[in-house]
């Protein structure tokens, strides 16, 4: 009888060690499957580069590409139909600087010879297609104004400016303004003309201007003057907010145009 139960017990205990041993062999199988499978995908995933910094093989880098026209494209509505052989004081004048830009004077000769020293910056490409003359009459009084206009200049700018600008004054042509690279002058679409100065950090103006015989004259002009006590804004002398300021400015500057220029080619 005891051999009997010793044999039972044995049997059960064997049996008990077996299933136990396979439960572990499954666990281990179990925890070990998916290291073996994850660890290289890892790997590889770590050397791959972003691809938000992958660039294509494709791609090329952005250009620019340069002007070939100021970007006011829209012609003065003021009266320029005038021929220049009408007036012999201004032929003069568009003589002159037709002579310079063929020979493409510089700066310094400009300078001396009383003409623009901007010129020179027209020089790139055809100098003779890339200044202009302007007869436009800007006061309506049926007599025309010259203005000496850069048609296209990479180194002077996008803006419309107006190089100089002449009136008559009998039969002679009198300069009415020449312009710098920083006080610039341009027409608007009411014949006033809008001129932005700067001398310095903490001086600039800015104005819109009749022409009142040989002259400009200031109808409104806003300036910031960083050292005035009362300021820094002004507008015609007042003191005036910085919003107000450049809401006056921007308003300036909405009525920028284009005048009807004449290539300096097409002198004759």
């Amino acid at each position: 009888m005891m051999k009997e139960i010793r044999r039972t017990i044995a049997l059960c205990t064997a049996a008990l060690t077996i299933l136990l041993l396979g439960g572990c062999g499954k666990g281990t199988t179990q925890a070990n499957e998916p290291a073996a499978e994850t660890t290289p995908q890892q790997t590889e995933e770590q050397q791959k580069p972003d691809a938000a910094q992958t660039v294509p093989e494709t791609a090329a880098p952005e250009i620019t590409p340069e002007p070939t026209a100021l970007p006011f494209s829209e012609p003065a509505t003021l009266s320029s139909d005038y021929a220049l052989s009408d007036y012999e004081a201004y032929h003069a004048v568009v003589n002159r600087y037709h002579y310079v830009a063929d020979a493409q004077w510089s700066q310094d000769a400009l300078a001396e010879a009383g003409l623009n020293y901007q010129v020179a910056f027209c020089y790139d490409g055809d100098p003779m297609q890339n200044v202009g003359y302007s007869l436009t009459d800007i006061n309506g009084d049926n007599v025309p104004e010259l203005m000496i206009c850069p048609i296209y200049a990479p180194d002077a700018g996008l803006e419309p400016v107006i190089f100089e600008m002449y009136t008559l004054a009998g039969e002679e042509a009198v300069r009415v303004f020449s312009g710098l690279e920083r006080d610039v002058y341009m027409l608007t679409e009411s014949g006033m003309i809008y001129n932005r100065g700067s001398s310095g950090a903490d001086h600039t103006s800015w104005s819109m201007n009749s022409l009142s015989g040989t002259a400009l004259q200031a109808e409104t002009e806003i300036q910031y003057d960083g050292e005035a006590e009362n300021g820094p804004w002004f507008c015609n002398a007042e003191p005036t907010d910085e919003a107000s300021a450049n809401s006056t400015v921007a308003a300036m500057e909405s009525g920028i145009v284009t005048p009807v220029i004449t290539p300096l080619a097409d002198f004759s």
